[in-house]
């Protein structure tokens, strides 16, 4: 059965501000990241929100939730690029953006 979902519900878009100093924290993890990688895995991925799940669950870190009424969008295929550009070039035109 599929359910409707209500275009109204909050979803997660993760746009992180980080200190400095995490930087460390994260080039440490990432050299046991590759450390515990297989040879032949193309696959293993080094992803921000599961490295801050982590720290979050040992108590080591602090996340704050920011709420925006805005509009995001972005690429993550390459299929994705042409209605990134088409919605980038409304906010120029709407004075939102420069156009340089």
């Amino acid at each position: 059965m599929v359910k409707p979902i209500d275009v109204n519900s909050p979803v997660s878009m993760n746009m992180w501000g980080l200190k400095p100093d995490f930087f460390e924290v994260l080039e440490k993890g990432f050299a046991e990241f590759l450390a515990g990688l297989k040879a032949d895995d193309l696959k293993g991925e080094y992803l921000l929100p599961t490295i801050i799940g982590g720290l979050l669950a040992e108590g080591k870190v602090d996340v704050k939730v920011l709420k925006s009424n805005d509009k995001w969008f972005g690429v993550t295929y390459k299929e994705d690029k042409e209605s990134v550009v088409q919605e980038v070039r409304a906010l120029v035109d709407a004075g939102m953006y420069p156009e340089k």
